[in-house]
């Protein structure tokens, strides 16, 4: 019998050292060698015994070395969290669960795990300088995602974002940079089912401003000195007011237009005084000139002449009736000087002093003689070389001529007489 009591006693050590040494919390999942993915859920799951059914769950990106909190006071007998795994990339990822009313009994991951980021922006990724207007192409690689993605882009360091598009499948896409210059730029590209997954540039990058376009004058016109005219641009090309500015040197040297005008697409330019067969305009922001675009060839600023259309020469008006004096309100831009000669030209007499340039001006000529010998002549109020004088002759008649007296009559015949 005392072998029998010798052996049974033991056992019963042995039992009693199994349990007094039996792990509190094992944790089984994960244990080691996981590929796991930022912002999907996974479970974590440990088995437990004589522990208090309050748990705090930690994890660690760095083997160990450091711990952050992943819940706290978790009551809970299923032995199993749905952990949200988070944004970080890491090879050494490991859990710990811990019985939160005695801590000492613990349990970690048997080994690392990894944790990868779903989405991997690869450009723009930080440093690059897309102009606006180009088209780049915005590169990302994805894993453990829907496959579908929303890209947006922020142009301060991500404090609003616009969006680029949505629901795209694929790992790229051809994005027209648009013409907001910023060098605080970044781009964003998230999973359209899982909107957590997400990932930005690492850095910011800077959108540059696009080259503006110039349509009109673009090389060829000729323009006269004192009229207005259009200098028109491509408003999408301009991200700011605009600048203008005209040279007479082909390029060499420019001259201000205008500092800073509404991004229309035109400009009503009253042509100076600098007539030049090598003018061109430049247009810019007016934030900034570096980026510009000019005429792509020279055009021409002259004195305007001929511009008078009626009376042009050959006309018959009657003094004492109302005529109408046109011309080509284009040429010109201010109010005209009105002058009318009878005697071609070696004397003037003034209609008016200033007469709108609206291309007519009514006028009833004075009682004068007949004359064969008028001419009219209109110049600039600003300008007094821009001038023209009706191209030739034409006749004012007196309010009431005879046209035709018989030669010889007989007294009382009949004669007839025409006025």
């Amino acid at each position: 019998m005392k072998p029998i009591k010798s052996l049974l006693l033991t056992l019963l050590m042995v039992f009693s050292i199994g349990i007094a040494n039996a792990q509190p919390i094992t944790v089984t999942q994960p244990n080691g060698g996981e590929q796991m993915y930022g912002c999907q859920n996974y479970l974590i799951k440990w088995n437990s015994t004589g522990v208090s059914n309050f748990y705090n769950i930690d994890y660690s990106l760095n083997g160990g070395a450091t711990w952050s909190s992943i819940t706290t006071n978790l009551n809970i007998t299923t032995g199993q969290y749905n952990w949200t795994v988070p944004m970080a990339t890491s090879s050494t990822v490991l859990i710990r669960v811990l019985d939160y009313n005695a801590p000492v009994k613990r349990d970690s991951s048997n080994a690392v795990f990894n944790v990868q980021l779903p989405i991997n922006i690869s450009a723009p990724n930080g440093g690059e300088v897309w102009q606006g207007l180009t088209n780049r192409t915005i590169a990302w690689t994805p894993a453990g995602t829907s496959g579908i993605f929303n890209l947006s882009y922020s142009t301060d360091n991500g404090s609003t974002y616009t969006s680029i598009a949505n629901n795209i499948a694929a790992n790229n896409y051809n994005w027209t940079v648009p013409n907001t210059p910023s060098t605080t730029a970044l781009v964003k590209v998230a999973d359209a089912t899982t909107s957590c997954q997400v990932d930005l540039s690492n850095t910011p990058f800077e959108i540059s401003a696009a080259t503006p376009i110039l349509t009109a004058p673009n090389g060829g016109e000729i323009w006269t000195i004192n009229s207005n005219r259009n200098v028109t641009w491509n408003t999408t090309t301009f991200h700011t007011t605009v600048k203008l500015e005209y040279s007479v040197d082909g390029g060499s040297t420019y001259n201000l237009i205008t500092a800073s005008t509404p991004n229309t697409g035109s400009y009503v330019w009253t042509i100076p005084n600098a007539p030049s067969g090598q003018v061109r305009v430049k247009a810019s922001n007016s934030s900034g000139s570096l980026v510009n675009d000019v005429s792509n060839a020279d055009f021409t600023i002259v004195q305007p002449n001929n511009f008078i259309t009626s009376p042009n020469g050959g006309e018959v008006w009657r003094a004492q009736n109302s005529h109408t004096i046109t011309w080509d309100n284009t040429a010109i831009s201010v109010p005209v000087k009105i002058e009318y000669s009878a005697n071609n030209g070696t004397t003037w007499n003034t209609i008016t002093n200033s007469a709108a340039n609206t291309g007519s001006y009514s006028w009833t000529p004075p009682m004068i003689p007949t004359t064969t010998q008028a001419l009219i002549r209109l110049t600039s109020t600003v300008v007094s070389t821009i001038s023209d004088t009706s191209n030739a002759v034409f006749t004012i008649k007196a309010p009431v001529t005879i046209d035709n007296v018989p030669a010889s009559y007989t007294t009382c015949s009949t004669v007839p007489i025409t006025w």
